[in-house]
């Protein structure tokens, strides 16, 4: 992918696979070296970890609320529900 543009819409439909519970596409949009940290600052690298993400928390939705791009590279910024966070730090 060459524009910024490209770029955040590549994360959001990434966003859009974790907001429907879709493991299966989210295999499908990751590279090979696809790099996964979580919450725990544990690291994932490649395309597996997402069978069974879904099950203990089905209600996980990503709220972005800022995507920033440098380079190749995104983050975004925003709040989750559903997850195993207490409620009050999911707050929108």
């Amino acid at each position: 992918m060459s524009s910024r543009e490209e770029i955040k819409a590549a994360a959001l439909r990434f966003v859009e696979c974790i907001n429907a519970g879709d493991s299966k596409r989210l295999v499908e949009l990751q590279t090979e070296d696809f790099t996964f940290t979580d919450m725990a600052g544990d690291t994932f690298v490649g395309r597996d970890g997402w069978e069974g993400y879904f099950e203990p928390y089905p209600d996980y939705k990503i709220h972005p609320q800022k995507i920033l791009v440098s380079g190749n590279s995104v983050a975004i910024v925003g709040k989750t529900t559903g997850s195993h966070v207490e409620p009050r730090v999911e707050v929108l």
